[in-house]
């Protein structure tokens, strides 16, 4: 683990209090800096996740809010923001293959359930002549 002076310490309380970081950032900061990174992330509180290139106060506020058990996930032994912030995206990038794969898998299902023009004539023409023949 890094070793930090007083004074680095001081400028980290620092940088965190003018961050203007919200209680929301109490626990992730908390692992972090037992992890040895006791500086906030990069970004004010301004930032946005649709921003073009998002900092990483913006990446990890969204997933505070919207995946916090996946960012608890992606703390675990990371010693920066960057590291975190990699693995968020890496599962970011495993859910969108699944995600591909589960409707490309549905997709062809449904095609192989699904009645050709041919199939659907003969079935349609077996019904009218059934009911043709109870009539």
């Amino acid at each position: 683990m890094k070793t930090y002076s007083r004074e680095d310490w001081e400028a980290s309380l620092q940088a965190w209090d003018d961050g203007g970081f919200s209680e929301e950032w109490r626990t992730i900061r908390h692992v972090m800096a037992m992890q040895g990174c006791i500086f906030p992330p990069a970004g004010d509180m301004f930032d946005s996740w649709d921003d073009r290139e998002p900092s990483q106060r913006a990446v990890l506020v969204r997933a505070l809010r919207e995946t916090p058990e996946l960012l608890r996930r992606c703390t675990r032994n990371a010693k920066t923001w960057s590291q975190v912030i990699d693995r968020l995206f890496a599962a970011r990038d495993e859910w969108r293959e699944d995600l591909n794969r589960d409707e490309e898998q549905a997709w062809i299902e449904s095609a192989l359930t699904q009645l050709t023009h041919k199939e659907s004539v003969m079935v349609l023409s077996r019904i009218i002549k059934r009911i043709g023949d109870s009539a």
